[in-house]
């Protein structure tokens, strides 16, 4: 009977802890984003239930950046409910440009670490992205560096994703000719690829929809994901928007001394290979043009060796096929 009694008491008490850890999680979680989620009906509870379990594993990550993680809700739409649970705006950055007149008050590098950005000024109004809306030690470093400005500003504060930062970042200060203040006045890929009658309105407002929720997703990758055209078509034509060359690799040989130029992880990871040289021009086939910094990496590291470099578009796979042929004939 003793024997028996020790057992009960032993699954009890296991049962008890299991039950008090998962109190513990919910408490962490009351009155939280995701309690907000539930109670509008955006999340279920068995949504909310694997999101906190996914976060218990990897407790350095907030809620929002959970939810995305595991696809239960897009990066756009975590940050709208974001903004309304903490009762403040929130910003697109894509209609934007750098005002010239603040370029000079933060360094970039300061930017892209801390991951805020002035966007917009209007009279004495300066209006700035940050992801990290709360971070009071962050503000206090941006008004100091506004404060020391001849006029007087005031700040207004809005909401934005890391990535949009980043990316409204690296596109003001690109080098590149589609990258500059014009960029606003250019036909864009969907409206290019609509003049051209490669899509129909109706497939271009289907993957604009989608890509409204996962806003980390091109437009070259999602018409391809769904299926309206192939990959290789969708890279032909953003080249030809972005007027560059597409670049296939097919009939390309690797170059032992152009391979070792960079390091392969790098070059992997980032999806480009350098493939020809023309006098002191590197050509280089990447897949994502749009990556400023890397681009400047590459750029600048050639530059070290008295050198130009010349971009193409190409298919990750190219890429891929291309560095594999070079290290089997290393």
């Amino acid at each position: 009977m003793k024997r028996m009694l020790k057992k009960l008491k032993k699954k009890f008490l296991a049962y008890f802890s299991e039950g008090e850890e998962e109190i513990k999680i919910m408490k962490k979680e009351k009155n939280g984003l995701g309690n907000y989620l539930l109670e509008k009906g955006i999340i279920t509870e068995l949504q909310l239930k694997t999101a906190l379990d996914y976060q218990s594993e990897n407790s350095h990550k907030k809620i929002g950046e959970v939810l995305t993680d595991i696809d239960i809700l897009g990066e756009e739409e975590v940050l709208k409910e974001l903004a309304g649970y903490m009762e403040v705006n929130y910003i697109i950055l894509e209609n934007f440009t750098y005002p010239l007149t603040l370029q000079n008050f933060f360094k970039r590098s300061m930017m892209i670490e801390q991951l805020f950005v002035p966007y917009d000024l209007s009279g004495n109004i300066i209006s700035i992205a940050i992801s990290d809306i709360n971070n009071s030690e962050l503000k206090n470093s941006i008004e100091q560096a506004i404060n020391f400005a001849k006029e007087h500003y005031h700040i207004s504060y809005y909401l934005s994703l890391p990535s949009m930062i980043r990316r409204f970042i690296y596109n003001s200060y690109a080098k590149h000719p589609h990258k500059t203040g014009l960029l606003s006045k250019r036909k864009k890929f969907g409206e290019y690829l609509l003049e051209k009658q490669i899509v129909t309105k109706e497939q271009l407002d289907e993957v604009l929809k989608y890509q409204h929720k996962f806003i980390h997703k091109r437009l070259g990758e999602l018409l391809y994901e769904m299926k309206i055209l192939e990959r290789e078509q969708a890279l032909r034509e953003l080249a030809a928007h972005e007027s560059k060359e597409y670049e296939s690799l097919d009939d390309r040989k690797p170059q032992d001394k152009l391979i070792k130029l960079f390091d392969i992880k790098f070059m992997r990871e980032n999806h480009f290979v350098p493939f020809e040289r023309e006098n002191d021009t590197i050509k280089i086939a990447i897949n994502n043009i749009f990556n400023d910094e890397h681009i400047e990496a590459i750029e600048s590291e050639l530059e070290k060796q008295g050198l130009n470099t010349k971009f193409y578009i190409s298919l990750k796979d190219s890429i891929e096929h291309f560095l594999d042929r070079a290290l089997k004939l290393d």
